[in-house]
């Protein structure tokens, strides 16, 4: 448990996502879900980015969508290989996956 404190290993996981992705709050503790830190919430990354004087999003809104397709073209491409025509109970539709 980390109640009596984050360690400072985490705060360091913390502050370089923040500073290497640009993300805000929320992705940052969904990732850190993954990888097994469970013990740590918005309201504590919100304060460990302050207390660095890390804004967590600090390109927010600066991007165009060609900026952001550009960034994600990697996976973007790939969409489309992820999904199947399925027959229903009255039509085809089109089952997507949500793994990438």
């Amino acid at each position: 448990m980390c109640r009596k404190g984050t360690s400072e290993t985490i705060r360091q996981i913390v502050v370089r996502l923040a500073k290497e992705t640009g993300w805000g709050y929320g992705r940052i503790v969904g990732q850190l879900r993954k990888l097994r830190i469970l013990c740590v919430g918005r309201t504590t990354v919100r304060t460990i980015l302050k207390e660095e004087g890390v804004h967590p999003t600090p390109e927010r809104g600066k991007r165009s969508w060609d900026d952001f397709v550009k960034i994600h073209a990697e996976t973007l491409w790939q969409c489309d290989f992820f999904s199947k025509m399925v027959m229903t109970s009255s039509v085809l539709r089109q089952a997507t996956t949500s793994r990438l």
